[in-house]
């Protein structure tokens, strides 16, 4: 590697570390929960009334880091700087459906979201656009 910053491991986030009731009371992880929405089995106005109660800070937190993974992975499938080694190949198999560039404006607004927590954006509405933005069939372009 060419890079000048030491390689460290970073240790991976908890995917289960965040759950939330689905309409059924059953608990379920919100990586399960993003999973399905990107895979279209998920509304995002629903689940973003469903995760309006959670750490949002948090929330959005795994969201970045799902998103930057996607980028690094795209760049360089065998990338060690993953937040979430844990679940790479998912990660991995999900990053070749989105346009990069897609990615980076969903990025955007996830940090947006996060830097706004305390102010006086509607976060309910953020969030629904978020979730519309992960859910879009905005994907990658057949090379």
């Amino acid at each position: 590697s060419d890079s000048i910053a030491p390689q460290r491991r970073i240790p991976p986030l908890q995917t289960d570390a965040l759950l939330f009731s689905d309409p059924q009371g059953k608990q379920v992880s919100v990586f399960s929960a993003f999973m399905a929405l990107v895979q279209g089995q998920e509304d995002p106005v629903d689940l973003a009334e469903r995760w309006i109660n959670l750490d949002l800070s948090a929330l959005m937190d795994h969201q970045i880091s799902w998103g930057i993974d996607m980028l690094r992975l795209q760049a360089d499938p065998d990338s060690p700087d993953l937040m979430n080694s844990n679940i790479r190949n998912t990660l991995g198999l999900l990053s070749l459906t989105f346009d990069p560039k897609h990615l980076h404006r969903i990025l955007r607004q996830a940090i947006q979201i996060k830097e706004s927590i305390e102010g006086n954006m509607n976060i309910q509405l953020a969030l629904e656009y978020l979730l519309f933005s992960w859910a879009k069939e905005e994907k990658r372009s057949a090379k």
